[in-house]
């Protein structure tokens, strides 16, 4: 990150940006930097936050489709008995 800091300093002084103004988009690149960071890691988790979130999904519904079933089959011997 310091080597793109200073190339940008590079830059902005060839261009003949004064002092402060460079300070101010140095200021700038370091927080969008930080951003584009926080984000990448954002994007990194997303897989593990979906699997995480399914595999609860496909349990609860396989155990519904056993309790239904189990129902069914309660209530058709209930009527072949009764």
């Amino acid at each position: 990150m310091e080597r793109s800091v200073e190339l940008s300093r590079q830059r902005q002084n060839e261009s003949g940006l004064s002092s402060e103004e460079t300070t101010d988009m140095t200021e700038q690149i370091i927080k969008l930097k930080a951003m584009l960071s926080a984000k990448r890691e954002q994007v990194g988790l997303l897989p593990l936050l979906v699997s995480a979130s399914v595999s609860p999904v496909v349990f609860v519904s396989t155990d519904l489709k056993k309790y239904l079933f189990h129902q069914l089959s309660c209530c058709a011997l209930t009527l072949l008995v009764g």
